[in-house]
């Protein structure tokens, strides 16, 4: 009798635990199915507005990173199939064949956009022209790697480790394009990427005086001004006699060894007549094994002549990682936080709009900026891995169209159409005026096929519904211009960075602020030099950042 007790005993827990592992696994069936694994897209921080990234989340695992080196790993081990990167890692990318084309026609739903001609139109001049020096960039790599042209003819055959990119010319001996994709055809530099921003280094600096009531500040010295460096070109100028105009200065540098070695470049051409640092082709010289060390101690003796002080003093100099603290502490109204700042325009722009960060400030402006003659331009832009297949890489163009590019190959008309059209909207639903009254205030036919010029709107009715004007760029349903909104960088579409310049930056009475519209176009003044940051293979990039990490390490 006991045995058989303890045999049902032992039936009992057998099916009991038979139970709960069956249970177990339909709870863990009913998860993986209702929510599929994601692939991942990669993206800075403080990069997207939030409902965006919301959105995105839908279909992938959405990933932040501060440091562009973690989304090259995650392309190097095939744990991204997509996101941002900047222009000088992609061309690093395509030498490294880790990247696929972008089919244009899928993206914007349109055949004509598999013309070349099609595609650069859609780009400012400053865009193209920043292109073509990657695509010189990689054609003389593929001399490097491949001295003799020899060229692939097995296609059917293909072995990736083996393959050599090779260069395409025309019967006069011009280049066409090169061969890196390993699909028989011309390729560019332009067709592995989708242009997000433009970004160019700028020194910023705090104008407040002294304390009031939207800030607490009183570093800057009595009786300063601004006016004196109108005439300043340099980095050191720039730099020396802005750090002269505060009692106890406080200069933040973004702590990236690539962007302080050209400054050290700059410095050494500009003021220390280093004249091998230019080439004789106009072109700055590349970093390499021999002389990177030079170039960093270029950067260092800068940083020392012109604060006065070490980079490893850091209480006159620091070093920052990250955008947003940039943004916050050269406005932040407290005393001890940044009086220049060496950032991004795009930065510069968020900071210059001080109260959105920090509503203590007001509608004042609280910073200034200066352009040094010589600085660095990168663009940032949406990369599909190598490994994506062609449905996913389709699947990945449409979600991202939707989201976050749909716009971008409109007209300058019909996004102003689309603008005006949201403005309408908006006075419709907040005030009692007819349809038709506030139409023909906005358009020049009732079909509302032709928007009224600024100076045609009549400067009573913009002023009365200017907070509508302004709420339009949030509200209307085009996400590349709902995202500028939200960050602030520069978009890298010729139409979409034109309209942002002609209508975001109006006052009440129709008057451009000038000061925001020269942070936001780095194409504004056109004696300044943008250079582009030189891609660099992981044996110098390795030497570099040792290097650099002994000379500001405390």
């Amino acid at each position: 009798m006991k045995r058989l007790t303890t045999h049902r005993t032992r039936v009992i827990f057998i099916a009991i635990i038979a139970l709960l592992t069956l249970g177990l696994f339909l709870i863990i069936l009913f998860f993986k199915i209702s929510s599929p694994f994601k692939v991942s897209i990669y993206n800075y921080e403080s990069y997207l507005d939030k409902k965006i990234i919301t959105k995105l989340k839908q279909n992938y695992s959405y990933h932040a990173f501060t440091n562009l080196d973690e989304f090259t790993r995650a392309i190097n081990n095939e744990k991204a199939v997509a996101g941002v990167g900047s222009d000088y890692q992609i061309a690093q990318l395509i030498l490294e064949k880790k990247l696929r084309k972008i089919n244009f026609a899928k993206l914007f739903n349109n055949s004509k956009f598999n013309d070349s001609t099609q595609i650069k139109n859609l780009y400012p001049e400053i865009v193209n022209k920043h292109f073509d020096l990657f695509e010189k960039f990689i054609i003389k790599k593929i001399r490097q790697i491949n001295p003799e042209n020899f060229q692939q003819t097995d296609w059917q055959n293909i072995s990736h480790t083996k393959f050599l990119p090779f260069i395409y010319y025309d019967k006069n001996n011009n280049i066409l394009g090169f061969e890196i994709d390993q699909k028989k055809g011309i390729d560019h530099f332009y067709e592995f990427l989708i242009p997000y921003f433009i970004m160019d280094k700028m020194v910023v600096y705090n104008t407040d005086k002294s304390p009031n009531k939207s800030t607490e500040r009183s570093n800057l010295k009595s009786n300063e001004n601004f006016n004196d460096l109108e005439s300043l070109n340099s980095w050191k100028d720039i730099i020396k006699t802005l750090v002269s105009k505060y009692k106890n200065p406080r200069v933040y540098w973004t702590n990236w060894f690539q962007d302080n070695a050209m400054i050290g470049q700059f410095y050494g051409y500009e003021s220390l007549n280093k004249l091998k640092y230019f080439s004789k082709q106009n072109e700055w010289a590349d970093i390499n094994h021999e002389n990177f060390k030079e170039i960093i101690n270029d950067w260092v003796s800068l940083v020392k002549d012109a604060t006065g002080e070490s980079i490893k003093n850091s209480k006159t100099n620091k070093l920052a990682t990250d955008g947003q603290e940039l943004v916050s502490s050269i406005i932040e109204p407290i005393n001890g936080k940044a009086d220049v700042s060496i950032m991004y325009n795009g930065d510069a722009l968020d900071a210059y709009y001080g109260e959105d960060n920090f509503k203590k400030l007001g509608n004042i402006p609280h910073i200034g900026f200066k352009r040094p003659k010589n600085t660095y331009m990168n663009i940032d832009a949406w990369i599909i891995s190598r490994e994506t297949s062609e449905n996913d890489a389709d699947n990945l163009l449409k979600i991202l169209y939707e989201n976050v590019i749909k716009g971008a190959e409109y007209s300058l008309q019909d996004i102003e159409i689309k603008y005006l059209k949201e403005v309408l909207n908006l006075i419709s639903e907040g005030n009692k005026l007819k349809k038709d009254e506030i139409v023909n205030e906005l358009f020049a036919d009732k079909n509302m096929s032709m928007p009224k010029k600024i100076k045609d709107i009549k400067k009573g009715f913009f002023t009365d519904y200017f907070d509508y004007f302004k709420e339009a760029f949030e509200t209307m349903n085009l996400p590349i211009v709902n995202n500028f909104h939200s960050i602030n960088y520069t978009p890298g579409f010729k139409n979409v960075k034109n309209f942002i310049e002609k209508w975001y930056f109006l006052n009440k009475n129709q008057e451009v602020d000038k000061t925001a519209l020269e942070i936001f176009n780095p194409e504004f003044n056109k004696k300044i030099n943008h250079r582009i940051y030189q891609p660099l293979d992981l044996n110098l990039k390795t030497k570099i950042i040792d290097y650099y990490f002994q000379k500001t390490k405390s």
